[in-house]
């Protein structure tokens, strides 16, 4: 599937921001790798929002999928709409709500190249590179600062490989999660298919997952995952998704580090063996208290840095009514928690404890 998107003049009605979130950015591909020393932010004078909204234009494109990414677990909010949308025309197709005999769902991204030249892509690089090193050093941690490397992804892009001391980041236009959902009804020879579209400004996957095996909980190493942003979410989200996601790639080495110990204080408070819903619990608990602190310090940071970083009040209403929806999820459910302990403890010492054991900041794990 493609989807072509029509330039702003045919839709005059939108604003030049909903269109840059709809359309995003589309056009020749872009390579640019740099190194942390020696960088040189664009124009000294010119601060990051001004660049962005200076640079990044909307154009006609369309997106592609990227083969890198295997088959994912839909999100609840994704599925949930494909069944509201079966419930809801189903009787129109097949004149009754039909029985459901089997149904299925897929999930894959969709990207949008950027216009960025080879030029624009290193000034973004440069950008993003000079306020993460200045984010870490601002938490106590820029010794564990991985070498940065910024490409534009294209559909025939080949990923670089990543290693604990090296992130690839991969830069688009606009990312998508396309979620399609597959009914076979009873007794009608056709099926109900049904596409759900969930645009995301970054993405990552953390390089473990916990398994259960014969009632015993354990951790099995993935592989380190390069970073994808995307620049069409506003110029606070292009600027601060990159931070984000290192600071996830940092903390998920440090995470992984503790799950065992974990696993070993779990099963020394229970009798019996775990079941998958245990493991499911430990899953979504572990993955709160990491989004809770990379995304608890990155929105500090920009509450407490916001003139110096040159983003307008405009720029923090518009991303702030965008990003309370997503802090909605489960998954953010301690950003707020971590927002307020920042208030009286030190960054780096919140990063401290989160490194020596995060229980000595959300407490013990319980499933």
């Amino acid at each position: 599937m493609r989807n072509s998107l029509p330039y702003p003049h045919e839709h005059p009605g939108l604003s030049r921001r909903k269109w840059l979130e709809l359309a995003g950015l589309g056009g020749a591909g872009a390579l640019m790798s740099l190194a942390l020393s020696g960088d040189t932010v664009p124009e000294e004078t010119l601060p990051f929002s001004e660049w962005y909204y200076q640079n990044i234009h909307p154009v006609r494109a369309e997106y592609f999928p990227y083969l890198f990414f295997p088959t994912r677990s839909p999100s609840h909010s994704a599925t949930v709409a494909i069944e509201d949308l079966f419930r809801k025309h189903a009787p129109l197709q097949y004149g009754s709500v039909p029985r459901v005999v089997h149904h299925s769902f897929k999930t894959e991204l969709l990207f949008l190249q950027s216009e960025l030249s080879p030029k624009g892509v290193g000034e973004y690089a440069d950008f993003v590179q000079q306020g993460v090193r200045t984010f870490f050093r601002w938490m106590g941690i820029e010794h564990l600062l991985p070498d940065l490397a910024f490409y534009e992804l294209r559909s025939d892009t080949k990923l670089e490989k990543t290693t604990p001391t090296h992130l690839p980041v991969y830069v688009v236009s606009d990312c998508r999660r396309r979620t399609k959902g597959v009914y076979r009804v009873d007794a009608i020879p056709n099926t109900f298919v049904q596409n759900f579209f969930e645009s995301i400004p970054a993405v990552t996957w953390l390089p473990y997952y916990i398994t259960l095996d014969n009632g015993n909980l354990g951790v099995k190493f993935n592989g380190l995952n390069p970073s994808f942003v995307s620049l069409s979410h506003g110029s606070i989200p292009a600027y601060l998704e990159p931070f984000a996601e290192v600071l996830h790639f940092v903390f998920s080495q440090a995470t992984l580090k503790q799950l065992a110990a974990s696993f070993d204080a779990l099963r020394q408070k229970r009798l019996g063996t775990f079941t998958e819903d245990h493991r499911t619990k430990l899953d979504q608990e572990i993955k709160k208290r990491e989004e809770g602190m990379v995304h608890g310090l990155v929105e500090h940071y920009l509450e407490t840095h916001v003139r110096e970083l040159g983003f307008s009040s405009a720029d923090l209403d518009d991303y702030y009514r965008d990003s309370k929806f997503g802090r909605a999820r489960p998954r953010y459910a301690l950003v707020p928690f971590v927002q307020e302990q920042l208030k009286t403890t030190p960054p780096h010492v919140l990063v401290e404890r989160y490194f020596r054991n995060n229980a000595e900041i959300f407490g013990p794990l319980r499933i």
